[in-house]
């Protein structure tokens, strides 16, 4: 049984029912497969080619011809902190196996889901300037991992899925691509009411998997109370 982390439950609940309502919820799989994907793109931000990081993850018994006749293919894209297989992916052993995974909930219930990492972030190819991904870059990293995917599985739209500011590049995207979504899925969209706090002084900063997967793993934990 694959579980999730509560915020990550509700998220995987709204996606689900939101991409399609008549999906067939079944038992989990056993395992599932995981594949890397490299998308040779152009960064937006200075015209250089790049490569972007892409993991996918699927049940191993889903034929391709399926995934194209049913179009459940889906793209995850990341916010402003966390690249996109740690942020979608993250695997923590609970007491039922590993957890927190949304690739997981979803690929179980026979979707084909792939996530992104934009440049600058995770394994995709960088440069120097950090805040040169801005939202317009990002988009443009989804339009190349959009069509990606959509010539690798054969189908014409994607359910498009977004986290914090992801909402705001696959907003971005799904505005200028209507006809390459299928369906758009926004999830905790930031709100900002004005700066707020300094500008921090690096433009990059280190976020590994055991880092986050630590924020689920308390340092001690409290005696049971007793009556």
């Amino acid at each position: 049984m694959i579980r999730c982390h509560p915020v990550l439950r509700i998220a995987a609940l709204f996606a689900v029912t939101l991409l399609s309502a008549c999906a067939a919820i079944g038992p989990a799989p056993v395992s599932l497969q995981g594949t890397e994907h490299w998308v040779q793109s152009v960064s937006a931000h200075d015209g250089k080619p790049l490569k972007l990081y892409v993991w996918e993850k699927r049940r191993p018994d889903l034929e391709l011809k399926s995934v194209a006749a049913s179009g459940k293919v889906v793209v995850l894209a990341h916010g402003a902190t966390t690249p996109g297989r740690v942020g979608f992916d993250l695997q923590v052993d609970g007491v039922s196996g590993p957890t927190h995974s949304l690739m997981d909930y979803l690929a179980a219930r026979g979707y084909d889901v792939f996530a992104l990492d934009y440049q600058a972030y995770g394994r995709s190819d960088g440069h120097q300037c950090g805040r040169c991904v801005t939202t317009e870059v990002a988009a443009k990293d989804i339009g190349a991992v959009v069509d990606y995917v959509s010539a690798q599985r054969g189908v014409k739209q994607v359910y498009l899925l977004g986290w914090s500011w992801g909402t705001v590049t696959t907003g971005l995207f799904a505005m200028l691509h209507p006809d390459k979504v299928r369906r758009l899925v926004l999830f905790a969209p930031p709100v900002w009411q004005g700066p707020v706090g300094k500008v921090p002084p690096t433009e990059f900063r280190p976020v590994t998997e055991k880092g986050v997967r630590d924020l689920f793993t308390p340092d001690a934990a409290e005696p049971p109370a007793i009556d």
